[in-house]
């Protein structure tokens, strides 16, 4: 390997580490958002009585699962694709981004229902129901 490969190497590791922070920041943004309107909506619900807004909150609490169900995804695919830059790969070109060979390694229900995601969304869920029997 000559230097120029091997810096072009380091150059696009450093764009798929770049990426791969990125995504982790967007999940950690989406879990921040995830307790604000949670905690908001079942505040709401218990002051006003309404048992059908804890109810309504737990859909954002959904769609914010899948959300961050998909960052953490990709971030597992990008990870597969900078292990196998950092190993030489010679199959993958320079400055490749694509991760659809790794799409089969990354199981799209063992992300959703990961210790990581089921751990944090299933108890704000599991809030939102008990508000709506509390009621």
């Amino acid at each position: 390997m000559t230097d120029a490969s091997g810096e072009a190497r380091v150059k696009h590791l450093e764009f798929l580490q770049s990426t791969i922070t990125r995504l982790a920041n967007n999940s950690f943004l989406i879990r921040g958002w995830a307790i604000t309107l949670t905690s908001a909506l079942v505040g709401i619900s218990i002051g006003s009585g309404k048992s059908s807004l804890a109810i309504a909150s737990a859909i954002p609490v959904i769609g914010f699962w899948f959300l961050d169900f998909f960052y953490l995804r990709q971030e597992r695919l990008f990870r597969k694709l900078y292990d196998a830059v950092s190993r030489g790969d010679s199959t993958i070109p320079l400055f490749s981004m694509e991760v659809a060979a790794y799409r089969a390694l990354i199981k799209k229900r063992e992300v959703l229902f990961s210790p990581t995601l089921y751990l944090f969304y299933a108890p704000l869920l599991a809030v939102n129901l008990a508000v709506f029997f509390w009621i």
